[in-house]
């Protein structure tokens, strides 16, 4: 009987900790040994450590699960903190996450598994899996290869129309999703590293192409299937896991950075691009997928031969002329201690990311519920894989590295093109350290670390590797995980910047003329004077004209580039007509201009209605001139 006791008990224990696991941290039994993580922390001492991380930041947390593993082991997992701060819900086994751009690692072990059954070639012409003509936009005729996709270097600009909806009747097809987004091509295939979501899941349609099955289906089918993992959902609206659908409406987002606090509700938003951010599912299943990365003496679950996983894990691209890894088959590397790999991610209301060192076998899973949230998702991968060394030796002193950056992930062609001058701009400035340069805006430090090399720190837990480079002109950039960035020449974006400015100025200037305009017409009225509503009459039609055309071009110019930066809704078919609108507008000021030419604006006695008009038609060609040189009117080549 109390054998029987003891064993009903034991059960019960079993079973409760399974139930609890990991709302409360876990960890394996460990022996006192050697064994260590990169950083050197025992694996007996990583849950006091990691507790002690999350404590000190747990002020400034919502909710955060994460992992640390080591191969096929999990040394240590915890979910801690609100997966909705105000109902008081916590983070427990059942809470899902947004993968964000962690699934693009899907679409690229799908890649893998056709390509090792030789159903692809890695570097032949993608075309040749595409239907013909289906890509519309490409100005090179050097081929773009799967390894282009991988590696963020087949010269996409950045995409312009709507690749999310929070409706799901918008939802289509990932080809018609394709379509109606495609960029045009603006860099050769090679030159440049510019991160694309539209390229990855073009790399997704290839899959669905090549194998007959839609990428969801395949995903199922070839991936969580063999892996077992069933409670995570990539379909865009969560139709393939009806489980999930119903757990991540449990799940509030918020954005929190320092004394900055922003509920963001639940934040769900269905990716038309899905392949590459739609994945959403809980912590256990993501532990399971990143340790197939590193199976250890086993046999990966992603392919039928080893090797494949071997290869995958190689490099695809390297930092400027060194052989430091920058890519392996669309995995990005990071170099702390060690050199890992992974991927990192992030949507509306969700951070995560996945990183593991290919050689000890060690892997870092996070998953929050903030957006943009770094603390967690980059900080930790110091603890566990150490700092970057510093390499020893010399150092040749850094040349003036000061100026404005701008991404090379951005837009030329069509009305987003001024984008790139107010958007993300990186402004570095020196110190009283000639190895240390900060930028002008935000926080953070460029140090350097080698002759070419830099590191980024951004003063929240994320660091990264920044590789100097230099064209043949002496134009000075840098090469950074998953993007290029470029200096600008100082006078030329100044000139830019003032052109915009001017722009603004002439807007202000025609609401200022024609609040003047109709107070004297109002007064003219009101003393009835005949004699100078007839002298004017016909200046006051041309100013009058010019300025409501300025006023219309500002407020279209706000509606179709400013407005959509707030997370408006940016469509082929809502941009046309303001783009349209905004063409017409610009040849106004030409026409007025050739009517004054060729009349004279002569009215005798009357020398300000002359200045008057010349002002407003100066005005009316900074418009023109802004509209022609940002693009504004060009909405079918983006």
């Amino acid at each position: 009987m109390k054998k029987a006791q003891r064993l009903c008990f034991f059960m019960l224990v079993v079973l409760i900790g399974c139930f609890l696991w990991p709302s409360s941290a876990s960890a394996i039994e460990i022996n006192e040994s050697s064994n260590r993580v990169p950083s050197g922390i025992g694996y007996g001492e990583l849950q006091d450590q990691i507790t002690a991380f999350i404590n000190q930041r747990s002020s400034g947390m919502a909710a955060v699960s994460l992992a640390v593993f080591d191969h096929q082991n999990t040394l240590y997992a915890v979910n801690q903190g609100y997966a909705d701060i105000d109902l008081a819900i916590p983070a427990d086994h059942n809470t899902v996450y947004e993968w964000g751009s962690v699934s693009k690692l899907l679409v690229w072990v799908s890649v893998m598994q056709l390509e090792e059954q030789g159903l692809i070639d890695l570097e032949a012409d993608i075309c040749n899996y595409l239907p013909a003509g289906f890509l519309t936009k490409l100005s090179d005729d050097t081929p773009i290869t799967m390894t282009h996709l991988m590696n963020h270097t087949a010269g996409f600009q950045e995409t312009t129309y709507d690749i999310e909806t929070t409706e799901t009747a918008k939802l289509v097809s990932l080809e018609k999703a394709l379509v109606q987004s495609e960029p045009p091509q603006i860099y050769q295939p090679g030159s440049v590293c510019a991160y694309s979501n539209w390229g990855t899941a073009l790399a997704a349609y290839l899959v669905e192409s090549i194998s007959g099955e839609d990428f969801k289906d395949y995903v199922h089918n070839h991936i969580f299937a063999p892996l077992e993992i069933r409670n995570t959902s990539i379909a865009p609206d969560y139709s393939d896991n009806l489980w999930v659908k119903e757990q991540r409406e449990k799940l509030n987002c918020y954005s929190i950075y320092e004394n900055q606090y922003q509920d963001l509700g639940k934040s769900i938003a269905y990716i038309l691009l899905y392949p590459s951010g739609a994945a959403t599912g809980t912590l256990e299943d993501f532990i399971t997928f990143a340790k197939a990365f590193v199976p250890g003496a086993g046999q990966s679950p992603f392919f039928k031969e080893q090797d494949t996983l071997k290869r995958m894990l190689e490099a695809t691209s390297y930092y400027g002329d060194s052989e430091l890894k920058r890519n392996a088959h669309g995995l990005w590397s990071l170099q702390y201690q060690v050199d890992i790999i992974g991927h990192s991610g992030n949507t509306a209301g969700c951070t995560a990311s996945l990183y593991f060192d290919p050689i000890s076998g060690v892997g870092v899973v996070v998953m929050t519920n903030e957006v943009a949230e770094t603390a967690f998702n980059y900080g930790l991968l110091s603890l566990v894989f150490g700092e970057y060394q510093k390499q020893s030796g010399g150092i040749t002193k850094s040349p003036d590295i000061g100026g404005i950056y701008t991404s090379m992930r951005s837009y030329e062609k069509g009305f987003p093109r001024v984008y790139k001058y107010i958007g993300a701009l990186l402004p570095l400035v020196k110190t009283a350290d000639p190895t240390v340069f900060k930028p002008a805006i935000g926080q953070g430090t460029l140090t350097q670390i080698s002759d070419q090399m830099y590191r980024m720190n951004n003063e929240n837990g994320w660091e990264y590797l920044m590789v100097r480079t230099e064209t043949e002109n002496g134009r000075i950039g840098f090469e950074m995980m998953s993007q290029d960035i470029k200096k600008e020449n100082t006078v030329t974006f100044s000139l830019k910047i003032m052109l915009l400015l001017l722009l603004v100025l002439a807007w202000l200037l025609a609401v200022i003329f024609l609040m003047m305009m109709s107070i004297r017409w109002l007064v003219s009225k009101i003393r009835k004077s005949s004699t100078e509503e007839s002298q004017c009459k016909r200046a006051n039609r041309f100013e009058m004209v010019m300025l409501l055309a300025i006023l219309m071009a500002g407020l279209l110019i706000y509606y179709l580039v400013l407005m959509p930066l707030d997370g408006g809704s940016v469509t082929l078919k809502s941009s046309t007509w303001k783009c349209l609108l905004l063409g017409i507008l610009s040849l106004l000021p030409v026409i007025n201009l050739g009517i004054m030419i060729k009349q004279g604006r002569n009215f005798p006695g009357v020398a300000k209605i002359t200045r008057n008009a010349v002002i407003v038609e100066t005005m009316g060609l900074i418009m023109s001139i802004n509209i022609w040189y940002w693009q504004f009117y060009n909405f079918w080549s983006c």
